[in-house]
């Protein structure tokens, strides 16, 4: 599974499969004989109501298992798909409660300065 992202990998290639965008803003996927595969990004530049001018770019960015369309393309099973996304969302769990924890000690050092302010203010208050 190789994504393609410039346009001279693109020479040779032999179409085996393609997925159209349901919705317009959607990408197209495109397979390759090959195992490989490119994703062509849309692009609206259509300026006030002029004539509609479209775009199209190899999509930059990669891609990577907890996309659907992979499984669709065949390059990936839904066993795969679902452990990515499975793993995904396990990151992204992590990922928040170590943040909660962070904003947690901020909090409490921003709590123990103003005590400290409030102290020194009122040193009766002890």
């Amino acid at each position: 599974m190789k994504q393609i992202k410039n346009h001279k990998d693109l020479v040779g290639k032999t179409i085996e499969q393609v997925i159209y965008p349901i919705e317009t803003y959607q990408d197209m996927w495109i397979k390759f004989t090959d195992g490989s595969f490119v994703v062509l990004d849309r692009e609206d530049r259509t300026e006030g109501f002029g004539q509609t001018q479209d775009v199209i770019r190899i999509y930059p960015w990669d891609k990577d298992m907890t996309n659907d369309e992979l499984v669709e393309l065949g390059l990936i099973s839904p066993q795969m798909h679902t452990n990515a996304v499975e793993e995904r969302e396990r990151r992204w769990e992590e990922e928040r409660q170590e943040r909660a924890k962070e904003e947690e000690s901020r909090v409490e050092v921003e709590e123990k300065k103003l005590l400290d302010k409030l102290k020194n203010k009122y040193p009766d208050l002890d």
